[in-house]
Formats: structure tokens, sequence, C-alpha cells
């Protein structure tokens, strides 16, 4: 079984953030996504900061096993993809519970969703 997680790798001499901090999120037959939840809640703007820091700069490192690869994460609107993805989140975090419509909070912003996308 593979393992992976998301680096978000220094962006400031400042930044102590740097470490494996993600996991990688949903996989499907297409791709690796990430989510980001609670992002329209008190709660969410005080706790998720990679999202922000997403939006300025899409570098990232993607480690699976011992290989490490260049990668960015674009983030994800809409789509086709939308409902199977968050529909594995709720079924691994909770136990299939809905969200209700699951296009309808990633185009509101209550998730952040991303594709793990190749560099340019």
């Amino acid at each position: 079984m593979q393992t992976a997680g998301i680096l978000f790798p220094r962006r400031s001499i400042r930044d102590t953030q740097s470490k494996w901090r993600v996991g990688a999120g949903p996989v499907t037959a297409e791709a690796v996504h990430r989510v980001s939840g609670y992002m329209n809640t008190a709660f969410g703007k005080l706790w998720k900061h990679w999202p922000h820091e997403i939006a300025k700069d899409d570098r990232i490192l993607l480690r699976v096993d011992d290989a490490i690869y260049e990668r960015r994460l674009v983030r994800i609107m809409e789509g086709a993809i939308v409902a199977p993805v968050i529909a594995q989140l709720a079924e691994k975090y909770f136990d299939g519970a809905s969200f209700g419509d699951p296009d309808e909070a990633v185009r509101n912003g209550d998730m952040w969703l991303y594709e793990v996308a190749p560099r340019s």
C-alpha cells in the first residue's frame, strides 16, 4: 500500500510550517485531490492557512512512499469530479453522511477542492 503526503515548501525564512502536513486526500482514477472544509466558518478562517498560501503560490511537493514529485495544487470550482471526491471524503471522515449538495459547497466556498497537477 502506498502512502502519500503533501509538503508546502517554505515560502520565507520565517515560515516554520514546512513539513509533511496533510495527507494527499481522496484519490480517483483520474487524480489525487485535497479538500479543505470549514472555509466559510470563523473556525476555518483562523485554522485553515494553507489554502490561502496555495492561492498565492500553488507549488507543492508530493511524497508517495519514498519518492518526491514537484507538483501544483489547482483549485476546482465545479465539474463531474466534485461529487465523487466529496463522497469519498464523507465516507472516510463522516461514515458516509451527506454534506448536502457537494457542488454548491464547492461553488460557494464552504469547501475548497484541489487537484494535484503537474508543474508547467
